[in-house]
């Protein structure tokens, strides 16, 4: 097939963000007009929407390190290991069911305070945390919800061993 022709593209699956209806953050506004876009599609579609991975809240609390306090919101959340999220998605692209799909998160429902303690232990770090309250309406709207879908299996703290820096130099 040349590249000027058409794909023959059976159905088209949109992983996307838990949350996105009630976030009010930019990145989260573009993520739900690409949702809009794959379901005003004529094609055969399906939506599966993750909770952020730890990858990411990794780099978050990573780019803190230099603080000597860390300023956390007390709100909850259940963040997911990639690996978790692609063995759904790829449940829910041969599974021959479209449309929306069951919303995955993490295994536990922390808050970004116990999250980060966690991550300081894990890297040896000593920085006081400062727990701020946020409404529920904010921290919805910051995207911090917690996924009343499928359930990951790996925790953020086995996570956090297995990806140390110091052990990825032992290898």
């Amino acid at each position: 097939m040349s590249l000027s022709g058409k794909a023959a593209v059976r159905h088209f699956l949109h992983v996307s963000i838990v949350g996105l209806d009630e976030a009010t953050l930019p990145y989260a506004r573009v993520k739900l007009a690409g949702e809009r876009l794959v379901r005003a599609s004529a094609l055969s579609w399906s939506v599966v929407r993750a909770m952020p991975f730890y990858y990411l809240l990794e780099k978050l609390l990573a780019g803190l390190a230099w603080l000597p306090v860390w300023p956390m919101p007390a709100t909850l959340l259940n963040p997911v290991d990639t690996s978790d999220v692609a063995e759904h998605v790829v449940s829910c692209a041969f599974d021959g069911q479209y449309g929306d799909r069951a919303e995955i998160g993490g295994p536990e429902d922390l808050d970004l305070v116990t999250l980060a303690r966690q991550y300081q232990d894990a890297r040896r770090l000593r920085r006081k945390i400062l727990p701020i309250g946020l409404s529920q309406t904010k921290a919805r709207g910051m995207g911090f919800v917690v996924s009343q879908g499928v359930r990951g299996r790996l925790t953020w703290a086995d996570w956090l061993q297995h990806d140390d820096p110091g052990m990825r130099n032992a290898a």
